[in-house]
């Protein structure tokens, strides 16, 4: 926060395509995108949305922050698994605004509020920043929820494919749909 304090999430962790929360604590995975029966997923091919909860009681005047992930290199846990694995060269990683609580709630509903509401922020993930610290800075709606909240902040992500740069020219141009 504001370039110089360092916070560590309290709670961290994903919610799957069917619901299921690992309810991760403190160390907890937090496993982004889908988890492929060739992964370390048990045979399961599950989509997985991830949350961060910080306690920010106490915290305000904030004018910046980042949020600082530790992508693993693949096999860096002694298998398969790890860091980014994907037929895509690369994905798009986005922060959003949760409003459920990841740390209680299961289920659809707190699934798709992990992956939705207001953004946050955004990363481009790829296999260059396996076995490095990948950071996001937060906009302005993120930095004023910290401000404006009172004790626990929750940012919730989701991996989705890198829109292609004819995309963007069609979006700009009001094509898209």
């Amino acid at each position: 926060l504001n370039g110089s304090t360092a916070m560590t999430a309290t709670n961290r962790g994903w919610v799957d395509d069917v619901g299921t929360n690992n309810f991760g604590g403190a160390k907890g995975n937090y496993l982004v995108g889908t988890c492929g029966s060739s992964d370390s997923c048990f045979g399961n091919d599950r989509h997985t949305n991830n949350y961060f909860a910080f306690d920010i009681d106490g915290i305000s005047g904030i004018t910046s922050a980042v949020l600082n992930l530790y992508q693993p290199a693949v096999g860096e846990n002694g298998g398969a698994d790890g860091g980014f694995l994907s037929q895509s060269s690369s994905l798009l990683y986005t922060l959003f605004d949760v409003s459920g609580n990841p740390l209680t709630d299961s289920g659809l509903g707190i699934f798709g509020d992990l992956a939705s509401g207001v953004s946050y922020g955004s990363f481009v993930v790829d296999s260059s920043s396996n076995g490095t610290i990948v950071s996001i800075a937060l906009n302005a709606a993120a930095v004023s929820a910290i401000n404006g909240g009172s004790d626990t902040f929750f940012i919730g992500g989701t991996i989705s494919p890198v829109p292609e740069p004819a995309t963007y020219g069609m979006l700009l141009a009001g094509l898209g749909m």
